[in-house]
């Protein structure tokens, strides 16, 4: 559980823009704080939808009588959070402009991706995006036939 705390606590550290970034990117500066922001924006509109899909996944588990476990279910949303986040950075990153990658304000996301290649860089952030996207699509489509 406090690894989830964790988790968040961390992702805060990406949220804001470096000065030290933004100085150096030089006339640069303020479009790639525009593409950080966008970066930011689609990891907390996922990380929103995330949650809200995790929440009938933890109702229905609550609804299971040979459910015992009590904390999963709690968690559920916030492990559905944490996928959201993960796939609106993948996605985001995916479509960024390689200047904006390459550059000092993207190079806190390619650390993040592990990389300093930008092919290598998309690719990882399309199969991870996939990998995340699928399952999360795949349960919602369950949830809305569920009965």
């Amino acid at each position: 559980m406090f690894k989830i705390l964790f988790f968040f606590l961390e992702a805060t550290r990406y949220q804001h823009l470096d000065a030290d970034a933004l100085e150096l990117a030089g006339e640069r500066g303020e479009v790639d704080a525009g593409y950080h922001r966008t970066i930011v924006r689609w990891a907390q509109r996922c990380g929103l939808g995330g949650f809200l899909l995790g929440l009938p996944v933890a109702a229905l588990a609550v609804a299971d009588p040979h459910n015992r476990g009590l904390l999963g279910v709690v968690l559920t949303p916030f492990l559905f959070a944490i996928a959201g986040i993960l796939l609106g950075v993948a996605l985001a990153c995916l479509l960024a402009p390689r200047e904006f990658l390459i550059g000092p304000i993207g190079q806190k996301w390619m650390d993040l991706i592990g990389t300093r290649h930008v092919g290598v860089a998309r690719a990882v952030c399309l199969i991870f995006g996939l990998v995340l996207l699928v399952p999360l699509v795949g349960m919602g489509v369950m949830l809305m036939f569920a009965s």
